[in-house]
């Protein structure tokens, strides 16, 4: 992974955990996490970005 990469994982996951405080939001991190991976993938369609962030997120655990 590249260092633009890492710093976007990171984002992504900074957003998703800070969001995520309960099962009702989970949703609701999620979808803000999209965001941030598209805001700084601009060229990453919905559906791309989405797919990213399932990776960052299980890439976690």
């Amino acid at each position: 992974m590249s260092a633009a990469e890492d710093a976007s994982a990171n984002e992504v996951l900074k957003i998703y955990r800070a969001t995520k405080t309960s099962l009702k939001e989970h949703q609701d991190a999620f979808d803000g996490a999209v965001g941030v991976y598209r805001a700084r993938n601009q060229e990453a369609s919905e559906k791309v970005a989405r797919r990213a962030v399932e990776r960052i997120i299980c890439n976690s655990l």
